[in-house]
C-alpha cells in the first residue's frame, strides 16, 4: 500500500496577481502601522520626539526578533502535519487585525478613547505579527520562479508595496488629525479583509528557484562585492529612515507644518522610493556597475543631512526626496544582487527583514544621539 500523501507537499504556482493584490494590502497596513504610527501617536497620546524615539526603538527590536523567529517556526509547523504555509499566513493576518481591534475592547480613558497601554499592546502586537508575515509572502512571491520570471516577480513585488505605504500616507492624511484611532481600527479590518486573499493561494509555495543566471567566475565576484556592498547601504538605508522618522512630527511642528499635511510631506520620500524601484526595474545599465553604489551611499548621506538638520520646509523637502532615490536604489539592488546569485526561501526572507528590523532598532538610537548633541551645542552650559 502506497504511503498517505502529505497535503502540505503538494506546493503550487502562487498566482501573481494574487500575490501582488495580497502584498500591496498588507502594505497598505504595513505603511500606517509603521510609518505612519507616529503622526498616530502624535495626535492621539501627544508624544514628541523623545516618546517617539523610545516606542520606535521597542518595535524595532519586536520586528527583528519576530522576524528571525519566523523560520524556525515555519520549520516546526512542518513538522506538525497539520499546519500549512498558507495556514500559517492566515493565522497571521487574523491575529493583525485582532491586534488592532484590542485596543477598543480594553478599558477606556476619561475620554472614552483607548489608553496609551492600549495603545502599545496595539503597536508591539503588530510590530511582532509584521516580522513573522512578510517571510512568508516573500516566499510565495519567490517559490518556483527562477531566471526572468523571478527577476520580474521580485521587481513587480517592490514596486507594488512601495506604492502601497506611499499610498497609506495619503489615506492617513485628512483622519490624523480629528480620528487617529479610526485609522488603527481601519488598519485591523483591513488585514482581516485579506484572509479570502491568502486562502486563494496554494498550500504551499513552490521549492524555490535557484541563482537567477550563470555567471563567468570574474562576474560573479564582480557581484559577490556590489551584492555585500549593496546589502550594507540597505542597513544603513534603514537607519537613517529610522532616524528620521519618528522625529519627523517634531520637526514639522518646528517648521510650521500642519499637521494634516505632515503625512503627505513625510510620504514623499516613499514616493521617490517608488519611482527608483520602477527605473531599475525598467533600466538595466545599472547593473553590475560599482559607481552606483557610490552613488547610493553618497545620496543617503547628503539625504539624511538635509533632512534631519532642515532649517526650511524646501530644505526637508529635497532631503526626504534624496533619502527616498538612496534607500530604493539600496533596497532593490540588495534585493537584485542576492537573487542573481542565491535561492530565496522563508529563512532567506526572515534574514532580510530581519536586516531591516536591525535598522528599525539601531536607528532611533541615532536618532537620540544627534538630538542629544544638537542640544548641547545649542546649551553649552
Amino acid at each position: 500500500m502506497p504511503a498517505p500523501i502529505d497535503p502540505r507537499t503538494q506546493a503550487g504556482h502562487s498566482p501573481v496577481r494574487t500575490v501582488m493584490a495580497l502584498t500591496w494590502a498588507c502594505s497598505l497596513g504595513t505603511g500606517v502601522g509603521w510609518n505612519g504610527i507616529f503622526f498616530i501617536a502624535e495626535s492621539a497620546l501627544r508624544y514628541t520626539d523623545r516618546a517617539n524615539i523610545i516606542m520606535a526603538f521597542a518595535l524595532g527590536i519586536a520586528y527583528t526578533g519576530c522576524a528571525w523567529c519566523s523560520a524556525p517556526l515555519h520549520a516546526l509547523v512542518m513538522r506538525s502535519r497539520r499546519l500549512t504555509t498558507r495556514g500559517m499566513l492566515v493565522t497571521v493576518s487574523a491575529a493583525m487585525g485582532a491586534s488592532c481591534l484590542l485596543p477598543f475592547a480594553l478599558p477606556r480613558g476619561d475620554d472614552a478613547q483607548p489608553t496609551e497601554p492600549a495603545f502599545w499592546v496595539f503597536a508591539v502586537g503588530y510590530l511582532c505579527l509584521s516580522g513573522l508575515l512578510w517571510p512568508f509572502i516573500e516566499s510565495f512571491v519567490s517559490g518556483g520562479r527562477q531566471g526572468a520570471q523571478l527577476r520580474r516577480a521580485t521587481a513587480l513585488f517592490n514596486v507594488t508595496w512601495a506604492s502601497a505605504v506611499m499610498a497609506a500616507m495619503w489615506v492617513l492624511a485628512p483622519v490624523v488629525e480629528n480620528h487617529p484611532w479610526a485609522a488603527i481600527a481601519g488598519l485591523g479590518v483591513l488585514h482581516l479583509a485579506t484572509i479570502p486573499l491568502v486562502l486563494l493561494l496554494p498550500r504551499e509555495p513552490r521549492p524555490h528557484g535557484s541563482a537567477a543566471h550563470a555567471h563567468s567566475d570574474d562576474e560573479r565576484a564582480l557581484y559577490v562585492k556590489l551584492r555585500r556592498a549593496f546589502r550594507a547601504l540597505l542597513i544603513v538605508s534603514y537607519i537613517m529612515v529610522a532616524a528620521v522618522s519618528p522625529v519627523l512630527p517634531t520637526l514639522m511642528q518646528r517648521l510650521e507644518i500642519d499637521i494634516t499635511q505632515k503625512p503627505l510631506i513625510a510620504s514623499i520620500w516613499m514616493t521617490l522610493r517608488f519611482l527608483a524601484f520602477v527605473t531599475l526595474w525598467k533600466w538595466a545599465g545599472w547593473h553590475g556597475k560599482l559607481t552606483v553604489a557610490a552613488w547610493t551611499a553618497i545620496l543617503l548621506g547628503i539625504g539624511f543631512g538635509l533632512t534631519f538638520f532642515a532649517t526650511a520646509v524646501p530644505v526637508l523637502i529635497i532631503g526626504l526626496a534624496t533619502i527616498g532615490v538612496g534607500a530604493g536604489a539600496a533596497y532593490f539592488g540588495a534585493l537584485y544582487y542576492a537573487m542573481e546569485l542565491d535561492s530565496a526561501n522563508v529563512d532567506a526572507g526572515g534574514k532580510h527583514e530581519a536586516i531591516i528590523g536591525a535598522g528599525y532598532a539601531i536607528g532611533p538610537i541615532v536618532a537620540a544621539a544627534l538630538l542629544w548633541v544638537l542640544s548641547v551645542i545649542a546649551n553649552p552650559q
